[in-house]
């Protein structure tokens, strides 16, 4: 188990939010928007990948949800292949690592697979432009939905021991989960999950969090959190040989 004392679990843990961290960092860029940043020693590229984190399932009126640009499904499966591949590069299969260990936790958060779309064709993004009001945050009353889930599991600025004994916690009270028959089964459980259980009820432009959906949502983020878990360390022990 990870201690916040032990260097490489903590290195470990810094790995699994980088691909986060970069999106504010000035040394890379978004392709496309940004002019491209100098090359440094051991990177493929120097780009965010913003489009590496989602994949977006239609929800609401599909028959007017453009195609998808997410490449969270394709994504999982090459970096995968990467880290396993003993005759890549180790900067190559260090690189890919962070990003495995990141996009196995996005795809087990419900809004990283859908987009709910309006009768005119409008996403919201996975919920980052649906605001919603939240009466039992301490700091924060208004908020996206998509950062109201992807804060769920626990606060961004956890680290060391406090991360250590929140995430014992949380795998201590859940078994491992069944096989779940390959990645695409994770995409398709968030899908169902977003489907049923993401969204506050009623039409209200801004909705309200009831206390009720709050605890289920709860409850929802820590089991996913918990197979994520049990699933990254079941697929680098299958992809590193031990």
């Amino acid at each position: 188990r990870a201690k916040g004392s032990d260097p490489e679990a903590a290195a470990f843990i810094e790995a699994s939010t980088w691909p986060d961290e970069i999106k504010k960092d000035a040394r890379f860029y978004d392709e496309g928007k940004d002019e491209p940043t100098f090359l440094l020693p051991g990177f493929p590229d120097m780009q965010r990948h913003r489009d590496w984190h989602y994949v977006n399932h239609s929800l609401g009126h599909p028959a007017n949800a453009p195609r998808s640009l997410g490449q969270l499904d394709k994504r999982l499966d090459l970096l995968a292949s990467q880290v396993a591949d003993r005759k890549a590069k180790d900067q190559e299969r260090a690189y890919a690592l962070p990003w495995l260990i990141h996009l196995t936790a996005d795809a087990h958060q419900p809004l990283h697979v859908v987009s709910r779309y309006d009768a005119k064709g409008r996403s919201d993004e996975g919920g980052n432009r649906l605001f919603i009001e939240h009466p039992f945050h301490p700091r924060l009353s208004s908020m996206s939905l998509h950062a109201y889930w992807d804060d769920l599991p626990g606060p961004p600025w956890l680290r060391g021991e406090p991360l250590t004994r929140a995430a014992e916690t949380i795998v201590a009270s859940r078994p491992p989960p069944p096989p779940a028959g390959g990645m695409r089964v994770w995409l398709q459980e968030s899908w169902t999950i977003a489907k049923d259980s993401a969204y506050p009820a009623g039409d209200d432009p801004v909705p309200t969090i009831s206390a009720e959906f709050d605890t289920q949502a709860q409850a929802i983020a820590r089991q996913r959190i918990a197979e994520s878990a049990y699933r990254l360390a079941e697929l680098l022990k299958r992809l590193l040989g031990g």
